[in-house]
């Protein structure tokens, strides 16, 4: 069996008029949107002040004054009750963000363009009040 194979000749004068022909005239894209999504977490704690009577104060070889929970304590001279700042509850907080941006130009005026930004905010993990886990009655 024959096989037709191209020239040698042939395929170098492809290559070369490939070459040197001009490329088309590409034109400018009449448009563009970009999206970006972003997500983060956090976990944090606020705090509650609180108090307890100086006769419930710990007091450690160091000299120094907590709680019996281990919580620092300070008590104002001539006062009746020690304050201490107390651990609040836990929050849990993931803010959801899109962002949108937009341009359109060639709108047959020379030079003008249009843009445009948008943002979607979303909260997706806010705590109002600190999750309680319950036992069910076996």
């Amino acid at each position: 069996m024959i096989e037709a194979r191209p020239a040698p000749f042939a395929l170098a004068s492809w290559v070369a008029l490939a070459l040197l022909m001009p490329p088309p005239v590409a034109h400018a894209a009449d448009w563009r949107l970009s999206w970006d999504n972003r997500y983060r977490a956090a976990s944090f704690r606020g705090f509650a002040i609180d108090s307890i009577p100086v006769a419930d104060v710990v007091t450690r070889p160091d000299g120094s004054l907590f709680t019996p929970d281990g919580i620092a304590v300070r008590i104002r001279p001539g006062s009746a009750f020690a304050t201490f700042f107390r651990p609040g509850p836990e929050r849990r907080v993931g803010p959801l963000s899109a962002t949108f941006d937009a341009a359109a130009w060639g709108l047959g005026v020379s030079g003008l363009s249009i843009r445009g930004t948008g943002r979607l905010l979303r909260e997706t993990g806010a705590d109002e009040q600190p999750r309680q886990l319950t036992r069910s009655a076996a």
